[in-house]
């Protein structure tokens, strides 16, 4: 039986195409999943219209793809995270985090174009790739500043309860020989 695929099928040929296949195999796989049609005159004409209307969607989303690539391709970004001594930042800056950079410089990228492996951990300057489209690549260096907590400044908590421990033993020291005193007051006035 000759089929018109409708679409790629690997091992039987590209969208298109006209193959010759078992009856069995086009009635009860291909046909049901819609991927392919009897070849038959209507058919082929209705499967050359809709590869027509696919190219010239392709071709305009290229253009589209070229047209963003052009206006965000070399563009600096920069965000500040809180990070340690060594740069290495408390949190972590992830895609979504990138995506709304780019949408307040006014890009409505989605993450899911974005070549990065992993969330980034530390701070310092970072190319980041854009898919936009089959062959349209655009990079965007992405600078992450590390930014000092107040915690760092101050002393940690360790520091903090020795400190008050020595505080507080010091003050007992010291109220140990009043209270001492004012119990002789009273044993004397009885």
């Amino acid at each position: 039986m000759d089929v018109i695929l409708k679409e790629d099928c690997a091992g039987l040929g590209k969208k298109g195409q006209v193959v010759k296949v078992a009856n069995g195999y086009a009635r009860n796989y291909l046909i049901p999943r819609n991927l392919a049609v009897l070849n038959i005159a209507g058919n082929r004409s209705a499967v050359k219209v809709e590869l027509r209307f696919e190219e010239i969607k392709e071709k305009k989303s290229k253009a589209v793809a070229e047209e963003i690539k052009v206006r965000i391709d070399g563009i600096e970004l920069k965000i500040k995270a809180k990070a340690g001594k060594e740069g290495k930042l408390y949190g972590s800056v992830t895609k979504q985090d990138i995506v709304d950079l780019l949408k307040k410089d006014g890009f409505d990228i989605d993450k899911k174009i974005m070549d990065i492996e992993d969330h980034i951990k530390e701070a310092g300057s970072y190319d980041i790739q854009l898919n936009l489209f089959k062959d349209v690549k655009a990079h965007i260096n992405l600078v992450v500043e590390g930014e000092s907590s107040e915690e760092e400044e101050k002393p940690s908590n360790k520091e903090k309860s020795t400190k008050s421990k020595e505080k507080s033993s010091e003050e007992e020291e010291a109220t140990e020989p009043k209270e001492e005193s004012s119990v002789e007051k009273e044993v004397e006035g009885s």
